[in-house]
């Protein structure tokens, strides 16, 4: 089962108004997504940015959430509690629609790269 594979495409006004950070990070699925979100954000993609050069040190209690850039239809969230990105879907079934819902256990997302920002402060 490959796991989630997270890349940082740069940093665009690193700190525009300190002590904010904008951090682009582009993010390819699992192909296995687990109920609960892709756990382990904070440090996958600390290591990301690390190896792309650029330093940045904080923890799941410094991201204040995420703008989307392009995220090919999914809703993305930030789980501070659990330092988990959760993927959301419309629920768009025309018989009982509601608000986004998480995606399926198990749903092979190894296809689909999602791009945005993280907000750190």
């Amino acid at each position: 089962m490959a796991e989630a594979v997270f890349n940082t495409t740069g940093v665009d006004g690193l700190r525009p108004s300190a002590p904010i950070a904008l951090l682009k990070v582009s993010l390819t699925g699992p192909t296995s997504y687990a109920t609960g979100g892709i756990t382990g954000a904070v440090a996958a993609i600390k290591a990301a940015a690390l190896a792309d050069g650029h330093k940045l040190n904080f923890t799941k209690d410094d991201v204040y959430g995420i703008v989307p850039i392009d995220c090919k239809g999914y809703q993305l969230a930030f789980d501070n509690e659990n330092d988990a990105i959760i993927w959301y879907y419309g629920d768009n079934n025309n018989s009982s629609d509601g608000p986004a819902v998480q995606v399926a256990n198990t749903d092979n997302h190894e296809a689909v790269t999602v791009k945005f920002t993280l907000l750190i402060a």
